[in-house]
C-alpha cells in the first residue's frame, strides 16, 4: 500500500472532523512562539507508530492550510503539512523517515533527516565551530519559515551532527501551522 493509499484509508475513517470545537482550548496556543503568524489546530488522530510518524489536525484548506507549511508548538518544530483536505490536514513529524529539512546552526548549514532512528544533520556546508548544546534552527533554504527551533546538538563528528529534538512526539496535542 502506498503512502497516499494509507493516508486516504486513515482519512476515510474520520467522521465529523469539522465539528470539533477548539474554543475551550485557546489558552493552549499561548505557548506557541509569538514570532510567527500561525493557524491554531488540534491533533485529532495520531498514527506515530502506524504510518511513519504522521498525525491529523482539525484544520485544512478551508482554513488556509497549505502543503509544506511548518507545524510548531511551544517547544519548536513538530513537522510539516504533507496533505490537505477541506477540514483537516496530514502532518509528517520531524521523526519520519521521509523528513528532509534544511537547518542552520552557528553559520553551519545542512539537511536534517532520520538515520538509524536518530535525527541527524549531514551535507554540512560552512561548518565552523559547533558544540554540544548549540541550538539547531530551520534555515532560510526551506519551503516555509526559518529560525524555528528544532533542537540542540547532542553529539557530532566531522561529517554528522546528532540532534536532540526540542519536541516530545508523544506529547503533541495542540499545534500552530505557520501561515507564510
Amino acid at each position: 500500500m502506498s503512502f497516499d493509499d494509507e493516508i486516504n484509508d486513515v482519512c476515510n475513517k474520520i467522521n465529523t472532523v469539522s465539528s470539533i470545537d477548539i474554543s475551550s482550548i485557546n489558552d493552549e496556543y499561548d505557548i506557541i512562539n509569538d514570532n510567527f503568524d500561525f493557524i491554531p489546530a488540534k491533533v485529532i488522530d495520531n498514527y506515530n507508530g502506524l504510518i511513519d510518524n504522521i498525525f491529523l489536525i482539525n484544520k485544512g484548506s478551508n482554513e488556509n492550510i497549505k502543503n509544506y507549511s511548518f507545524v510548531i508548538n511551544g517547544d519548536g518544530l513538530v513537522g510539516q503539512i504533507v496533505k490537505t483536505f477541506n477540514h483537516y490536514s496530514v502532518v509528517r513529524l520531524i521523526f519520519s523517515s521521509k523528513t528532509k529539512i534544511g537547518i542552520e546552526t552557528n553559520g553551519c548549514y545542512g539537511t536534517l533527516h532520520i538515520d538509524n532512528g536518530n535525527l541527524v544533520i549531514d551535507d554540512l556546508i560552512n561548518c565552523g565551530e559547533v558544540a554540544i548544546g548549540d541550538a539547531i534552527f530551520t534555515s532560510k533554504y526551506n519551503y516555509s519559515s526559518s529560525n524555528i527551533l528544532i533542537g540542540t546538538i547532542k553529539n557530532f563528528s566531522s561529517t554528522k551532527i546528532f540532534v536532540k529534538p526540542s519536541v516530545n512526539k508523544y506529547k503533541i496535542n495542540y499545534v500552530g501551522v505557520i501561515n507564510d
